[in-house]
């Protein structure tokens, strides 16, 4: 059976017309695909029903058995992946949502959309531009729901007007918040209902106080005390405490708030004495504070190079530290991932620009990125950055953005693939090397959606030499199968494998057709194949529907090649139902 991808100039709207609905496609999304499709894929409609059908999660492919089927969109691969044909230059900023991802930067067209003009929307398969986008550089995007912010040096946000360096997206429509600011927005933060903003400007919205910080309480911006005396580049929050980072020497006059400080909402902290040079990134992740920037020592520890790791009121080096600067980090199942101008991350001089911290040592991805990173963020097991670069381990279209799958895997999986064999379906896998993996939990699916548990192999706990395995699914689904691995750790902790895919034949397959066919009065044969012995109920109908044979023929668990003496049968058409008490099928009979 051979299947052929459609290309993404795939016209839904003209063919959802065809189908009965009324509306364009992505007019709204009032119907969800899954709700029309049948267990092969196909689309129908019992229901009648009309609107319009959001499409997201799947792709279309031509089946040379079934014709059209929607196959729900499979993850990309573990390793490097280009996001279509990546950007026309620097990406400066990264916020997943959902199965989306918007980004941010200088670029004036997304993989071939000239439209997108320094922010746009990676849906899973295509670029969209926001509107007309923004007129300069968009630094920093943050969102909730369905509210996207942006901030940078742009004047203008799809031409409305008051959308200077700071603007919000609904989904159609740019709106001011108040009427802008005098100066480039670099970090904005949104905790307790309200938006906070930081960055190069002395002015917020109209407030001369709003000096480098500021708070959009819903209809005015809010000086933070007397704010910073210098820019800021990083925030974070942990309760009703907001850290914030940058290159200001004082925040609101308090002593030792060198480059990072804390608003407890009424005052300033220092936080641990400060570190000796820029903080650029700042993650929380439970009470630890990381922080990375330019700075090569933290509050007196001169083993933290360009990162750290403050714990109470200590500051802790990650090793011997990176070798040149970090701006952003991410911190996930006690791992943190950190990017920036690095080249060598520990002493590991593969780990360029981007590297993974597992507690006790850096790990590289690949071979890493061929320039530095501005931006990363994770969603699942995959990892997207962005910034100067224009390839990731040589991985084609990945310029200037590109995501890295299964980053979160404490196992390095190599390959995971499934075979056809007979029946069954064998399913192999491959690692580079494993740490605490107690084992791979075998998952199938009819859908892609849900999933149940068909068996287990035991991992091999800690090791760095290669190691296989295989399983094998004797019993598949008739139709499309959907496989993925549950890997997990002795602690408990789990991570998913991408899905791979197998397509068994349905009952509807499993018969052939008569032959010959045409055929003359006499016997005719029938190839079919049959998953447990028992009897074929054959019953034959005239063109008036009237009952002309019906027999039984006994079947073996396996391919039969079963004869019928129709010589009783007169020159004409006929409906032959074949069922086998679990389920029928229908093959047309001319004899001639």
């Amino acid at each position: 059976m051979k299947i052929q991808s459609i290309l993404t100039a795939f016209h839904f709207a003209g063919f959802l017309l065809l189908l009965g609905f009324a509306r364009p496609v992505f007019a709204s999304s009032d119907i969800a695909l899954a709700d029309i499709l049948d267990a092969n894929g196909r689309i129908y409609n019992p229901n009648q029903w009309s609107g319009s059908v959001n499409f997201s999660g799947y792709y279309p492919v031509i089946d040379s058995c079934k014709g059209l089927v929607f196959l729900p969109q499979p993850p990309l691969t573990a390793g490097w992946n280009a996001l279509g044909t990546g950007l026309n230059t620097f990406v400066h900023c990264i916020a997943v949502s959902g199965n989306g991802v918007y980004v941010g930067g200088e670029f004036t067209d997304a993989g071939g959309n000239p439209n997108a003009d320094r922010i746009a929307y990676w849906d899973g398969s295509s670029w969209n531009a926001l509107g007309t986008g923004a007129n300069n550089l968009v630094s920093y995007i943050a969102i909730s729901g369905t509210d996207v912010y942006i901030g940078g040096s742009f004047t203008s946000a799809g031409g409305v007007a008051n959308t200077s360096r700071i603007a919000r997206w609904d989904g159609s429509t740019w709106y001011p918040l108040g009427n802008g600011f005098n100066n480039a927005v670099h970090i904005i933060g949104l905790s307790g209902g309200s938006v906070y903003a930081g960055g190069l400007f002395t002015d917020a919205g109209g407030n001369a106080n709003g000096d480098y910080i500021a708070r959009w309480d819903g209809a005015n911006w809010n000086p933070l005390g007397t704010g910073l005396n210098n820019g800021s580049q990083s925030m974070a929050f942990l309760g009703n405490d907001m850290y914030i980072g940058g290159y200001f020497t004082s925040a609101g006059g308090v002593s030792n708030t060198t480059y990072i400080a804390r608003w407890d909402g009424s005052a300033w902290h220092s936080v641990g004495g400060g570190v000796n040079n820029w903080v650029i990134g700042i993650t929380i992740d439970g009470s630890d504070i990381y922080v990375g920037g330019s700075f090569t020592n933290a509050g007196g520890n001169a083993n933290a190079d360009y990162i750290a790791r403050l714990n109470g009121n200590t500051w802790n080096a990650l090793g011997t530290g990176l070798n040149n600067w970090v701006y952003e980090i991410y911190v996930l199942n006690s791992n943190v991932y950190v990017a920036g101008d690095f080249t060598n991350a520990g002493g590991n001089a593969s780990a360029d620009y981007i590297a993974r911290w597992n507690g006790s040592t850096w790990d590289a991805f690949g071979n890493g990125v061929n320039g530095a990173l501005r931006f990363l963020d994770i969603s699942g097991n995959d990892l997207y950055v962005g910034g100067i670069f224009t390839s990731a381990s040589g991985v084609a279209n990945t310029t200037y953005i590109a995501r890295y799958g299964n980053a979160a895997l404490p196992v390095e999986l190599l390959t995971f693939r499934a075979h056809p064999e007979e029946k069954q379906v064998l399913l192999d896998w491959r690692t580079a090397s494993e740490t605490d993996n107690l084992g791979w939990d075998i998952e199938r699916s009819a859908d892609g959606r849900q999933w149940q548990g068909i068996g287990f192999r035991a991992g091999k706990g800690t090791t760095s030499v290669a190691q296989s395995y295989t399983f094998t699914d004797e019993q598949p689904l008739s139709g499309q199968n959907y496989y993925r691995l549950r890997q997990s750790d002795h602690n408990g902790q789990y991570e998913y494998s991408p899905v791979v895919q197998v397509m068994m034949p349905t009952s509807e397959e499993q018969t052939g057709a008569f032959f010959p066919n045409p055929a003359h009065p006499g016997l005719v044969s029938l190839q079919y194949d049959a998953e447990k012995e028992g009897d074929l109920h054959v019953s034959v109908f005239d063109a008036h529907g009237r009952l002309m044979i019906h027999q039984n023929q006994p079947v073996a668990a396996a391919r039969n090649l079963l004869q019928f003496d129709f010589s009783t049968l007169s020159p004409g058409t006929y409906a032959v139902l074949l069922d086998n008490g679990i389920s029928q099928v229908t093959r047309t009979l001319t004899i001639q």
